[in-house]
């Protein structure tokens, strides 16, 4: 994924994203814990699906359907 994919700001304050670690559902919407590249772990955020790359939303959530169906079928045996 090139930067321009995964940045997210304005022209004069650009924020690339490194990871989405985490989804929550916060006020009727969903949010995505955010690990920011150049930035420590304490820095991380919670941010609404706009403000992300969505080929890095679609990734992940791509992930996260596969890792619950792997952890459903360990466990239906």
């Amino acid at each position: 994924m090139s930067s321009d994919e995964s940045s997210y700001g304005t022209e004069e304050q650009m924020y690339e994203v490194e990871e989405i670690l985490a989804k929550k559902f916060s006020k009727g919407r969903i949010k995505y814990f955010v690990k920011w590249v150049g930035y420590d772990s304490a820095q991380n955020t919670w941010e609404p699906k706009d403000h992300l790359p969505i080929g890095m939303v679609i990734e992940f959530e791509d992930n996260l359907k596969k890792n619950k169906k792997e952890k459903f079928c360990k466990n239906s045996f």
